[in-house]
């Protein structure tokens, strides 16, 4: 209005009010975490592990490209065994494996996927077993503790008394490696179709001083070892 007196400081306050609300906006961007994945959905930055307990093995599909370790033996007695690794555990299918390759081919059968999910970190077992663990999964590819590894290193564990089903690249430890598996054993029951092993269904990476004993039964491609070998082993 003609006439009106603009009050000392109002004008810089309004400013100073305006400056300090683009602060705040300015910090709440910056605070938030660029962790999206190619998926579309929200990824968590990757962090060390000590496990303990199948909620600790679990914790690892968050995590793939971290440096794990396995602190004790996991077996039956162990928290975390009934609702996420045995013959009950989500609806009756057992242990939901750790990264697989969701489209295109897996690496280690021909061809590279162009959108993974792969364990790509590594895992100590300082010479600790995990035991017992139960897998259904006769329709699904990519099967196995580890369903799909990339650049991965596993090293110094076995994985014992267990029982692994599944269609294609089904292994006891991993299904379809990419990385190396270092002093490394199985025992148990693994079934499927293709690319079927004890320890690994295929193999594009490195198998080093590892041993597989049990019964490993499929239809082609099919090893004690590993199925479908294309690395080294």
């Amino acid at each position: 209005m003609r006439g009106m007196k603009i009050i000392p400081g109002l004008r810089s306050s309004n400013y100073l009010a305006r400056f300090g609300i683009f602060l705040i906006i300015t910090a709440l961007i910056i605070g938030i975490p660029s962790s999206y994945s190619v998926d579309g959905n929200n990824s968590q930055p990757s962090k060390n592990l000590e496990i303990y307990t199948w909620y600790d093995l679990d914790d690892v599909r968050d995590n793939l490209d971290g440096d794990h370790t396995l602190m004790n033996d996991l077996n039956y007695t162990t928290p975390g065994y009934e609702e996420l690794a045995s013959p009950t555990a989500n609806g009756g299918k057992g242990w939901q494996p750790i990264g697989n390759s969701t489209l295109g081919v897996s690496s280690c059968g021909g061809g590279t996927p162009w959108i993974t999910y792969n364990f790509g970190g590594t895992l100590d077992g300082q010479g600790h077993e995990i035991r017992d663990l139960f897998i259904n999964r006769p329709d699904e590819n990519w099967v196995g503790l580890f369903g799909g590894t990339e650049g991965a290193v596993i090293k110094d564990i076995g994985v014992v008394n267990v029982t692994v089903t599944g269609a294609d690249y089904v292994g006891g430890l991993v299904g379809a490696n990419t990385g190396s598996v270092i002093n490394s054993y199985f025992s148990g029951n693994v079934t499927g179709e293709y690319r079927v092993g004890g320890l690994a269904g295929c193999s594009g990476g490195t198998v080093f001083n590892s041993y597989s004993s049990g019964n490993v039964n499929g239809s082609s491609s099919v090893g004690g070892l590993v199925g479908n070998n294309r690395g080294r082993a």
